[in-house]
């Protein structure tokens, strides 16, 4: 059986929400609780979470969902996020992989984590097929863990994704289209 980490980046100070996306309600619950929970049924106690910006308001929400580790220079961007949640998780235990998605995904439910963990062959990274490019949530094999805890720029692992140096099965899902950048975006998933 592999062991797969979750790591969910939830460290962002929600610049364009206009504040504390993680804590946002959707159905009597905060974002990220939300997140959390579609995760737990698949990942039980290997689900860590990246916090930065509130993180003394969102870590009591957390802890008993899942490990938590602060990213301090979260300013950076979600490639800081990325290195210090792999940091913690190889530290943690022995895993195979590790699934990065993001706490504003609200619109993915574990049977889209399910797909992914499906495609996985244990060599290749697996992420979602947005059409012109991969993105998150994604899949990457412990033979990438060195190259994720170098990450540092503000897109993350998109780079490792699109370079075309490295091979990537692409899964499509349709809800991973679904993310609150803006209270905009928080209203019209509300209204859906």
């Amino acid at each position: 059986m592999k062991k797969i980490a979750c790591l969910v980046l939830a460290a962002g100070s929600g610049k364009r929400f206009g504040g504390k996306k993680q804590l946002a309600l959707i159905d009597g619950q905060p974002m990220l609780i939300k997140v959390i929970k579609e995760l737990r049924s698949i990942f039980k106690d290997d689900i860590v979470v990246v916090l930065g910006a509130y993180r003394s308001e969102i870590f009591p929400l957390v802890t008993k969902l899942a490990k938590s580790v602060e990213n301090i220079e979260w300013k950076k961007g979600l490639g800081s996020s990325i290195s210090i949640g792999v940091k913690f998780v190889r530290e943690e235990a022995d895993y195979d992989a590790v699934l990065v998605t993001l706490a504003d995904q609200v619109g993915l439910q574990t049977n889209n984590f399910l797909q992914l963990i499906a495609a996985y062959d244990k060599q290749h990274i697996v992420a979602t097929d947005y059409g012109a490019s991969f993105g998150v949530p994604a899949l990457f094999p412990k033979s990438y863990f060195d190259v994720l805890e170098q990450l540092d720029a503000g897109n993350g692992a998109k780079s490792l994704l699109n370079s075309g140096e490295n091979p990537v099965i692409g899964v499509w899902i349709q809800n991973a289209k679904i993310d609150i950048d803006t209270a905009d975006d928080l209203k019209n998933f509300l209204q859906k």
